[in-house]
Order: C-alpha cells, then structure tokens, then sequence
C-alpha cells in the first residue's frame, strides 16, 4: 500500500496493482494517474486501518464482506476474511448519479479480488498512516486522533 502527498492511496498485492480499470490506456485522466484513488487520505487512511485491525483481530468473521468507498468517490474497497491468515481485497465502482459523469468500469480480475495476508495489510496500512502522520506533523496539521489510533494498532500487532 503507497499512499501519495496529494492525497491518493494505490494498493498493490505481490506487485500487482488491485484497483486497475478497463482499458484505462485509452482514458483521459485529466493529470490524475489512474493507479491513485481517493482524493481524502485524512479520512480514507483511518477507516481503512479501522477496517485492517478488525480483519487483524478476526472481529469480522470469515465470508462476511465490508465494503470501504472512498470519500467522495464512486470507487471502493471490498475486503473479505477468507481464512484466518488470509483476506481478498477487490476494487470495484459504482455508477455515478448524474450519468454524464461516467465512472471507469474495473478489470474482472479487480472486481474479483486478490487474497493476501491479513497481517501483512494492516501492518501496510499501518505503515502508510505512520508516513501520513509523519507529514501531517511536519505540515502542521496533524490530528491527534489518528496518533491515538497508530499507538493502538502498533500494540494490537505487537502483542496478538
């Protein structure tokens, strides 16, 4: 998991990017590269490592789904226990409301998914939400809550 000072999150796994788009060659992306999403990493990051320590410490059970749509976006995240070591990650698209703004279809590969492990996700997200904090320090503009949040992460992984 990378995320981008813009504010942008891509989410590979075995070096393979999950959220691809059908023949996202021949789209115009208005300077924006597609292999980026989210526009809102302030609120994107925290719900997602939320959502990794609950698969961490198994509080979503196995074949239950829960789906993370990016703040203001048609895109999202499904994430699904599928053992107890192992979780599949999917990106996948909603239609937008207003049906002139098209939203770029997925590949089937990422609708379907990708099974990584569980620990492996949070301790990215983790990682990713440490490097956020670290510039949102520097910037001035860093919430405590998501310190608090990392601290609580950090010890779940350390001592589970």
């Amino acid at each position: 998991m990378i995320s981008t000072g813009g504010g942008a999150i891509k989410i590979t796994a075995g070096g393979i990017r999950i959220n691809t788009y059908e023949n996202e060659a021949e789209i115009s992306w208005s300077g924006w590269a597609p292999e980026f999403v989210g526009d809102f990493l302030a609120l994107d990051l925290p719900a997602l490592l939320e959502i990794g320590q609950q698969l961490y410490t198994g509080a979503i059970e196995r074949d239950h789904t829960v789906d993370y749509l990016l703040e203001g976006h048609r895109s999202y995240f499904v994430f699904e226990p599928v053992s107890e070591e192992t979780v599949r990650v999917a990106f996948q698209t909603r239609d937008q409301i207003d049906s002139s703004l098209a939203v770029p279809d997925p590949t089937p590969r990422s609708e379907r998914g990708y099974v990584v492990n569980t620990e492996e996700l949070c301790q990215s997200l983790l990682q990713c939400a440490q490097e956020f904090q670290q510039q949102a320090t520097a910037f001035g503009v860093a919430r405590d809550g998501l310190s608090d949040q990392i601290s609580e992460v950090e010890s779940v992984l350390t001592t589970t």
